[in-house]
């Protein structure tokens, strides 16, 4: 069911649940390769479902573990009940894709999708590259 808000209302036994939403920013992202590059997904829930709520974040269909500590080349996840951030560390062509935050609470899933597009140095002189990664 819907409330007049467009929010996802779930019916149960008990109570009126307000479901589950996500959403990432920046939703498009372009980088240069070697650089870092974060997401951020904003979860809203019922505040009783707050301390239920799980986020995890996957690409290409494979989960990415967070990583508390790293040295070279990393992801690094984490959430604070309300916010959680995806950072990729020395990224290169290959991470160019769709990154999906993903929250789940005892009530349902929610999940919104970001994508990432990461150029290689090589192909650009500087001019052409500043001007590519800051049109559109």
């Amino acid at each position: 069911m819907r409330a007049a808000s467009g929010q996802t209302v779930i019916e149960t036994s008990c109570c009126r649940v307000e479901g589950t939403k996500v959403s990432v920013y920046p939703s498009r992202q372009k980088a240069v390769a070697s650089s870092n590059v974060t997401f951020k997904c904003v979860v809203a829930t019922d505040p009783e479902e707050t301390s239920s709520v799980q986020v995890y974040w996957r690409r290409g269909g494979r989960w990415l573990v967070m990583t508390d500590q790293c040295t070279h080349r990393c992801l690094v996840t984490s959430f604070d009940g309300r916010f959680s951030s995806l950072l990729m560390t020395e990224v290169s062509v290959a991470d160019s894709g769709e990154y999906i935050c993903q929250a789940i609470s005892r009530v349902d899933v929610a999940a919104t999708a970001a994508s990432l597009i990461v150029l290689g140095l090589s192909l650009f002189s500087s001019t052409d590259l500043l001007l590519h990664l800051f049109s559109n």
